[in-house]
């Protein structure tokens, strides 16, 4: 009987096939794939490099090779066999349909027929085999199941490196396999001062966000691929050879060079935020009245652009911020800071310094404790009004209707008398806040402007006239410093126009004060000391003696600014201002005359009655004093000496008189030293001199205060007298200067 076939068996043989296919081929690639998955996990440990890979292809390959080599086919009959065994068919019914029977016999070829078609029957039912590489039976160890476990031992491990780990242990080695040569480097944002670095094969490398990266390639005439994380780099050509690839990193990412199947060059680059600077107050001391003694120290790695200190009241967080600029370096630091003109005053408030480096980020430090500031001191009922309700638009306390009735209210019904200028200003800004032309800011600085002139009165525009004609001239002296001194001419103009402004600033102090002042309106001051020492500053500076004129810069400063916020002296002033001068005086002359006894005791002539004459000055000083309401140490003790010396005298002891001039000497001494002191503090133009400023009440670096401190602001009263005594001292001409004259009739107090 001849060979049947059916479509359905074709279709069927044909799919066992390719199970039968894929298994072998399987089998015949499981050995080299066994091997990468291996390298696979050592790739995820970390523990992959570009040699071991190459080592692990050339094992997969051998393998994959010894298994293609005795790799056969599937044939016809296992094809058939596997059908039968997968629809569980006995006695080979495939065979049963090829077969022929080996006698012709018509009874046997029936009987043959009729097992065929029972065969047929069977393959009815036959089914596609499944796939199945027998794995248990093969693998007999279980390392399939090792290698399992490794693969997501690794993928734990490496976390989100993964991907980066599997990229660098799939990389190639440079040989056999050699490529471009490739040089990169990563140059550090300019605020750091901080060199380029070279980048090193296969360098992890940690850089700053914002650094600079650099990539060249040189020998193909193509372009090399460069990529950080899925981001392409743009690259230029510098020649047929060579060409660079730049791009700022912005985050952490793998550098990549070349493609993956030839990595040329890779580098795990991790990019960090700059740091911010670190402020910590280390002091923050009420000083004065209206000032904080402030002291901070400063980290920062990269330098500062600004350092700034603010103050905000408590209990109000939309307040307008009150800030002071502070000298912008790190490390240690210290400024003594009014805040007399803030808004804030009566009210506690927090302080914070603030600063920012040169990579634009920023850092603060707060003091633990709030302060109350009283503020400025007022008199005027219409200025303390102005104040306070600048007060409540700094802390945001009201409402913008509510200060335009308040200033207009002002502006009706003024709590003093003002004048019309002063009553203007006030509507113009209530108006200006009303129409939203003003900001929070501006009202509050034209608040304290107004203020402070209907404080001032008269002598608020000759005040401002005169501190812009010191400035000036101060200007003109300091530029000498540097190498440009003023001419003659120049200075002449600077100096009449000061002294224009000095006799205007005094007639309107004199005309508050209620004294005649006729004459004096507009008639320039004859200053001849101040002149004289501004020429000789001028003259000093021209002639390279820098120090020495920076000196005579520091007096003539303390004078000029003593000028500016001088006042009549009041009767009690002048009392205090004539003792003092009378007891330098004498004090002076005492000391000379106990040094000549001294002299004389020595050589065998002093007598009793020269040290009685000398002690009996001293008790008539001491009365002088008391009556004045002055008490200097070293004047009592004085006395005791001068006295055990005239009985040593009397005794014909030179030797214990000698000991006991001597110190009636030092007494005398100490006694002038602490007038004095007495005499510079009521000219000090910063009481509560901070630390790191000399006795001169400069600063340390040798500038005057207002140099030195942004917040200069001396508003303290100014005694005549002592500026009288400080102009007569620089003044060479023993008869009193007309200069002289005026300040006499200045410390005049009516009767």
């Amino acid at each position: 009987m001849g060979t049947r076939d059916h479509s359905r068996l074709t279709k069927l043989r044909r799919a066992a096939a390719w199970v039968l296919w894929a298994e072998a081929l399987t089998l015949a690639l499981a050995p080299c794939v066994g091997v990468l998955l291996a390298y696979v996990v050592l790739g995820l440990l970390g523990l992959g490099n570009g040699w071991l890979l190459f080592a692990t292809l050339i094992i997969s390959a051998v393998l994959l090779f010894w298994r293609l080599w005795h790799f056969k086919a599937p044939a016809a009959a296992d094809i058939e066999k596997r059908i039968e065994t997968a629809s569980h068919l006995p006695h080979r019914p495939f065979a049963a349909l090829h077969d022929m029977p080996e006698n012709d016999a018509d009874a046997a070829n029936d009987i043959w027929a009729a097992h065929q078609r029972r065969a047929a029957v069977a393959l009815a039912s036959a089914k596609l085999p499944v796939f199945s590489v027998q794995a248990a039976a093969r693998d007999k160890f279980a390392l399939r199941g090792l290698l399992l476990a490794g693969l997501l031992a690794g993928i734990v491990v490496a976390g989100a490196q993964a991907p980066l780990r599997i990229a660098a242990a799939f990389t190639l080695p440079e040989w056999p396999f050699p490529g471009p040569h490739v040089t990169a480097w990563v140059t550090p944002p300019s605020y750091t001062g901080a060199p380029a670095h070279v980048l090193a094969s296969g360098e992890a490398f940690t850089t700053l966000v914002g650094a600079h990266l650099t990539v060249i390639t040189d020998g193909p005439r193509q372009a090399s691929r460069v990529r950080i994380g899925k981001d392409a780099v743009t690259t230029s050509t510098l020649s047929d050879t060579s060409h660079r690839a730049d791009a700022t990193i912005t985050g952490s990412a793998m550098l990549t060079v070349g493609p993956w199947w030839h990595r040329l060059a890779q580098w795990n680059i991790t990019a960090v935020p700059p740091v911010a600077p670190v402020v910590v107050v280390t002091q923050a001391d009420v000083a004065q009245a209206n000032s904080i003694k402030l002291q901070w120290h400063v980290t920062d790695p990269y330098g500062l652009t600004s350092l700034a200190v603010s103050f905000k009241p408590v209990g109000y967080p939309k307040a307008l911020s009150f800030s002071f600029a502070l000298p912008s370096h790190t490390g240690d630091g210290q400024a003594l800071v009014d805040l007399a003109r803030s808004p804030f005053d009566g009210e506690p408030v927090t302080l914070s310094v603030v600063a920012q480096n040169l990579a634009g980020v920023s850092g603060s430090g707060s003091a633990a404790q709030s302060f109350t500031l009283p503020g400025l001191l007022l008199h005027d009922a219409t200025a303390v009004a102005l104040l306070k309700l600048r007060r409540q638009i700094a802390n945001g306390a009201g409402s913008t209707g509510y200060d335009v009735a308040s200033l207009q209210q002002l502006s009706r019904q003024p709590p003093s008398a003002i004048s019309p200028a002063a009553d203007v200003q006030i509507a113009a800004l209530g108006a200006s806040i009303g129409l939203g032309a003003a900001t929070v800011a501006d009202a509050v600085d034209r608040l304290l402007a107004l203020a402070l002139e209907i404080e001032a009165g008269p002598d608020f525009l000759p005040a401002r006239q005169l501190a812009a004609s010191d400035q000036a001239l101060l200007a003109a002296l300091r530029a000498g410093l540097h190498g440009a001194p003023p001419n003659a001419a120049a200075l002449q103009k600077l100096l009449q126009a000061m002294e224009a402004a000095a006799a205007r600033h005094i007639a309107a102090l004199q005309a508050a004060a209620g004294q005649a002042a006729a004459g004096q309106e507009g008639k320039p001051m004859q200053l001849s000391a101040l002149d004289e020492l501004a020429q000789k500053i001028a003259q000093d500076e021209a002639a390279g003696r820098t120090e020495q004129a920076a000196q005579e810069l520091k007096l003539f400063q303390r004078v000029l600014h003593a000028l500016q916020n001088a006042r009549p002296m009041s009767a009690a002033e002048m009392a205090l201002s004539k003792a003092a001068l009378a007891a330098a005086q004498a004090i002076a002359g005492m000391t000379k005359a106990e040094a000549a006894l001294l002299d004389a005791t020595n050589a065998g002539t002093g007598s009793a009655a020269a040290q009685g004459a000398i002690k009996d000055q001293l008790d008539a000083a001491r009365q002088s004093l008391a009556k004045a309401g002055l008490d200097l140490p070293g004047l009592q003790p004085a006395g005791a000496a001068m006295q055990n010396a005239k009985t040593a005298l009397a005794g014909n002891d030179p030797g214990r008189a000698a000991t006991a001039e001597t110190t009636a000497i030092k007494n005398l001494q100490d006694a002038a030293a602490a007038l004095a002191k007495a005499q510079k503090q009521q000219i000090s133009l910063n009481p509560g001199e901070a630390a790191g400023q000399d006795d001169s009440g400069d600063s340390a670096d040798g500038l005057p205060d207002e140099q030195s401190d942004p917040n200069f602001n001396p508003d303290h009263a100014n005694p005549a007298a002592a500026i009288q005594q400080q102009i007569i001292q620089q003044d060479a001409k023993p008869a009193p200067a007309p200069t002289h004259q005026y300040y006499q009739r200045l410390l005049a107090s009516p009767p």
